[in-house]
């Protein structure tokens, strides 16, 4: 038993082969080692067995185990811990709503919760990033902060290239939150030289980028600072 087991039938497109899992995972009971293994894998499962495996979650309130809390953090990247059940299955009921209507998740992304608006950008991008890239250049010009931040977020993780003008252009954000995560992302853009051709588009970001955080320089702070969390309580940035 291992995590090739679990990958296997939860990437193949075979509903038995799910539902095998599901009952698996409902079977751990007190084995938090099998409970781990199962849900380590979720993330890479066929994007219905994820659905469903979300749907086990909600139902069988399965957010009460702490391997259940990590799988969560390491799914949409947050920094939950185990004292924190409600908020993590608050954010799982909202990814499966949006995984399971379109309707809901279009009117979510309009909403005035930005961690909602982030995770109806990642429930869109699981099925097709690109598709994503035009909903949260939206919302890089939306008068909240949070918003902005969590667009910017949400590119900087597809690892598109068609979202480096936008990170770079957000280096120039009037919150200094946004902008060092923008700045954030473009240096690990940058970090990937895959090819020859890669690396000549890697250098002109990097001009691009150089330029975009010369021109804001004078706007800040001397002495390096910690900036009050945003979107997310554990998301401090200097």
């Amino acid at each position: 038993m291992g995590r090739h087991v679990t990958r296997a039938l939860l990437t193949a497109s075979r509903p038995d082969g799910w539902e095998f899992i599901e009952k698996l995972l409902l079977a751990a009971q007190r084995q938090e080692g099998l409970r781990q293994t199962i849900l380590e894998t979720v993330d890479e499962a066929h994007p219905e067995a994820f659905r469903r495996m979300l749907r086990l979650i909600v139902d069988q309130n399965l957010v009460r185990f702490s391997a259940t809390i990590r799988a969560i953090d390491t799914w949409f990247g947050f920094g939950y811990d185990a004292l924190s059940a409600g908020a993590a299955a608050k954010t799982v009921e909202c990814v499966l709503t949006c995984l399971e209507s379109e309707e809901r998740r279009r009117e979510i992304l309009a909403s005035d919760d930005a961690e909602q608006v982030y995770l109806a950008l990642w429930s869109g991008a699981v099925h097709n990033a690109p598709a994503v890239v035009p909903e949260a250049r939206k919302l890089l010009s939306h008068p909240s902060p949070e918003h902005r931040f969590a667009a910017v977020h949400l590119l900087g993780t597809t690892s598109l290239p068609e979202v480096d003008q936008e990170l770079v252009g957000c280096v120039a954000d009037p919150d200094l939150r946004v902008a060092v995560r923008a700045l954030q992302h473009c240096a690990q853009r940058t970090g990937f030289h895959l090819h020859e051709r890669e690396t000549r588009r890697d250098k002109a970001l990097e001009n691009r980028i150089f330029e975009a955080a010369h021109a804001v320089a004078p706007s800040l702070p001397v002495k390096s600072t910690t900036l009050e969390p945003i979107l997310w309580p554990w998301m401090t940035l200097q």
